[in-house]
This record gives structure tokens, C-alpha cells and sequence, in this order.
């Protein structure tokens, strides 16, 4: 048992194998989406994954500003003169 069951929220990476996602979405469970690279519906390992789990998705968290939870690979920051 990984504790999904009772968990307030399930963290998924499409690239973990789908025998780890649970056949049902507990009531008031929120499920989010969590991917590192390109749009998951476009990377080969993920497509399954992504299929399977996108109508039940409530948020995202990814590199682009435009996700639910933006999640950056590192920020540019200015140089300051000491």
C-alpha cells in the first residue's frame, strides 16, 4: 500500500509504469499531473500514461508558466557587482 488511498493528494509522472495508478479517484481526492520534459502527450513513454489518467486529472505541475503549479528547471538571475 503506498497510502493513495487516503492521501488529500496523488502526485503522478507519466514516465512511472501504469500498474501504479489506482483504478479509482477517491471523493475529494485531488489528483495532480507532474511532468519534467515536453508535453506528455507527445513523448512515447508517456502517451499511455497521459491517456489514461487525463480525465481525471484536477491540476498540472510543470515547467511552463502556464500550469497549475509552475515548477521552473532554474531561474536567470542579474549579476550584482560586490
Amino acid at each position: 500500500d503506498n497510502g493513495s488511498a487516503t492521501a488529500r493528494a496523488v502526485v503522478f509522472n507519466p514516465l512511472w509504469p501504469i500498474s501504479q495508478v489506482p483504478l479509482s479517484k477517491p471523493a475529494g481526492q485531488l489528483w495532480v499531473y507532474s511532468f519534467f520534459f515536453e508535453a506528455p502527450d507527445t513523448h512515447q513513454l508517456a502517451k499511455r500514461m497521459t491517456a489514461r489518467l487525463s480525465s481525471k486529472i484536477d491540476l498540472t505541475m510543470t515547467f511552463h508558466p502556464g500550469s497549475d503549479i509552475f515548477r521552473p528547471y532554474q531561474a536567470m538571475l542579474p549579476l550584482t557587482s560586490d
